[in-house]
């Protein structure tokens, strides 16, 4: 909780997901969120993933992002689902 809200976790999933998009096998990056979650879905959205549909785990409500090679990651924030 120290470090929540400092952009520890956009700064990190932003590298990763430019890391995965650069690779030429790569052809589609997801990531899921449980929708009680809304801080890891702020984050998926900031480092430019969209919204791909829902996603359940164990009965828990949650939704799918994705982004595609040529779309990278961005600042600019998606809107949500």
């Amino acid at each position: 909780p120290d470090a929540w809200g400092q952009g520890f976790a956009t700064e990190g999933a932003g590298a990763l997901l430019a890391d995965a998009l650069q690779r030429p096998d790569v052809t589609r990056v997801y990531a899921h969120a449980l929708l009680s979650n809304p801080a890891s879905i702020r984050v998926m959205q900031k480092i430019g993933m969209t919204y791909a549909g829902l996603w359940t785990y164990v009965g828990l409500e949650g939704a799918e992002y994705e982004a595609l090679p040529g779309t990278g990651p961005r600042s600019a924030p998606a809107k949500r689902p």
